[in-house]
């Protein structure tokens, strides 16, 4: 996906409000999904009725799971890369005590 590609303008709505953007075409797919997910989410937390709560509080809760979860696979990414590069480094001190 490279960025230099000329973007195409969507409008996302969440909470009844359009929101237009300018993306990469091959990102559209992405972008509605995610709008799908906010909007999923947004619904549930919204279900529970805090007292007190506005639309902003909701959509701030939902941001604040979602960047937790991003977090966590970046972490579990970082994690994967070191195992893979433990593993390949245990093969070659394998390879050279034969």
């Amino acid at each position: 996906m490279g960025m230099a590609g000329k973007k195409m303008n969507i409008k996302l709505k969440v909470l009844d409000k359009q929101y237009p953007m300018a993306i990469l075409p091959e990102l559209e797919e992405v972008y509605r999904i995610g709008e799908q997910e906010l909007r999923r989410r947004l619904s549930e937390l919204m279900a529970n009725k805090i007292d007190g709560y506005t639309d902003l509080n909701y959509l701030a809760m939902v941001a604040l799971d979602i960047a937790a979860e991003n977090a966590c696979l970046t972490s579990d990414r970082e994690v994967s890369d070191d195992a893979d590069r433990l593993i390949a480094l245990a093969a070659r001190i394998e390879e050279r005590l034969k």
